[in-house]
């Protein structure tokens, strides 16, 4: 079940912030940092909610009736390697920033944040699109069927190139006035950081 495992924080969550963004600059509202604190709790919420659904539909019953076991010992030795990794994961995501912010501006660095986060939007295909082959790239890699499994891969970067491509062009043509309309003049600025993180 990894590929359902992924779906309520890779897939259901940007989906909800997104429509609800879209539908808040359809109706109007001014948008704001706490409109946008709300929306993201809004839909971490609703993933959560999504995400114990699944939980509870996939789980065994059998499961629920096992007497627990905890290795606690064995969970003490793995704090610092995962707090280490995690941390590690965290740096690595907000490094650019981070340098940033010390040999540029702070307006740089919000700047180039705020490109980075709508960037990733672009990358939204691939990580659908990874979740749901990782399983069948694995058995077909292990059973040894290179064929199928080149045909896979070229199929899969296909559609990622499908879905990618309008969302590049979007920006492209219309970075400036979304960024204006979406987040005010102050952002427009990230309009071409945007383009080049998105190409």
């Amino acid at each position: 079940r990894v590929v359902l495992a992924g779906i309520p924080e890779q897939v259901v969550r940007p989906l909800v912030l997104i429509l609800l963004l879209l539908m808040a600059l359809y109706l109007g509202y001014e948008l704001s940092v706490l409109i946008a604190v709300q929306f993201s709790l809004i839909a971490t919420f609703v993933s959560f909610i999504i995400g114990a659904w699944l939980l509870n539909k996939n789980l065994p019953k059998e499961k629920l009736k096992c007497k627990p076991f905890y290795e606690k010992s064995l969970w003490l030795q793995s704090i610092i390697p995962l707090a280490m990794l995690g941390g590690v994961n965290i740096l690595n995501s907000q490094i650019a920033v981070l340098l940033l912010g010390v040999y540029s501006t702070e307006v740089d660095a919000g700047l180039f944040s705020v490109a980075a986060k709508f960037s990733e939007l672009v990358s939204f295909g691939l990580v659908v699109v990874n979740m749901a082959i990782a399983p069948t790239i694995v058995a077909l890699y292990h059973s040894g069927e290179r064929k199928k499994l080149q045909q896979l891969l070229d199929i899969s970067a296909a559609i990622m190139l499908f879905i990618a491509t309008p969302l590049v062009m979007f920006f492209i043509v219309f970075g400036d006035w979304f960024f204006l309309n979406v987040l005010g003049e102050d952002f427009v600025d990230a309009a071409s950081v945007l383009i080049f993180l998105s190409i």
